[in-house]
């Protein structure tokens, strides 16, 4: 399977892909962590948007409608349009042969979800797409040097994601930089790893649902080996302070 795109995690996450693409992701996310994150992403808003939402029942006669469209009868059971059971009857006086055999697709015998449901994905994939990347970010912080003579990282953050741009290179072969928010509460919380090797490069780190992040709590940088993740005890961390755009 090729590089797979944010429009096909968002079917995968809404069960609309085929079995066989379906499964060719589950193979990728054994392995390809980075699209693990971007899955989780998405997860993550399709979650914040449950969460702000109302259940709303739909009244009776809308079913109803529904379920004429569908050609439905009462009984919740498919049945044919009126045109091909009548057309059938007359094949079946005429001849005493069998009933006719329904036609394949069409509105009046199931076809409708043929339309209806590629429609509305690609509406929702559409709306998502929007949602995830316009939303603005409403916190800031630069990430100074530990000399504070010049910036590091650009950090802005949201609700749903903090982004971290690395505007200077301080890359170390076997040096890790992993990003914590610290709570004005003191509670911290690890976010991830974060790119080192300046010329902007940029990483988006989603928010974990229950931290919500205000103005104060503050960005931490921790420098670690590559191997064991421990923090390096000779390389102190580069902290900022998140305020309001």
């Amino acid at each position: 399977m090729k590089k797979i795109n944010d429009e096909q995690l968002i079917h995968y996450i809404l069960h609309l892909l085929p079995a066989g693409d379906r499964h060719a992701i589950e193979t990728a996310l054994d392995t390809d962590t980075a699209l693990q994150q971007r899955l989780l992403q998405w997860q993550q808003v399709f979650a914040q948007l449950d969460e702000k939402t109302t259940p709303v029942t739909p009244p009776e006669r809308v079913w109803q409608s529904i379920a004429s469209q569908l050609a439905f009868d009462t009984e919740n059971t498919l049945k044919p349009a009126a045109s091909e059971a009548s057309e059938a009857s007359k094949t079946s006086n005429a001849t005493n042969a069998a009933p006719a055999k329904p036609k394949k697709g069409g509105r009046k015998n199931g076809g409708f979800w043929h339309y209806l449901v590629p429609a509305f994905a690609t509406l929702v994939v559409a709306f998502m797409v929007s949602f995830y990347y316009h939303v603005q970010p409403d916190l800031r912080a630069d990430i100074m040097s530990t000399d504070a003579t010049e910036v590091v990282w650009q950090v802005a953050a949201n609700d749903s994601n903090i982004t971290f741009v690395s505007v200077k290179d301080i890359s170390v072969d076997g040096m890790d930089c992993v990003a914590w928010i610290q709570r004005k509460t003191g509670e911290k919380v690890r976010l991830g790893q974060v790119p080192d090797t300046g010329s902007n490069a940029k990483k988006r780190l989603p928010v974990p649902p229950s931290l919500a992040l205000t103005a104060g709590d503050s960005v931490v940088i921790y420098m670690v080996d590559s191997r064991t993740q421990a923090a390096l005890e000779n390389m102190p961390p580069n902290m900022a302070t998140l305020e309001p755009i």
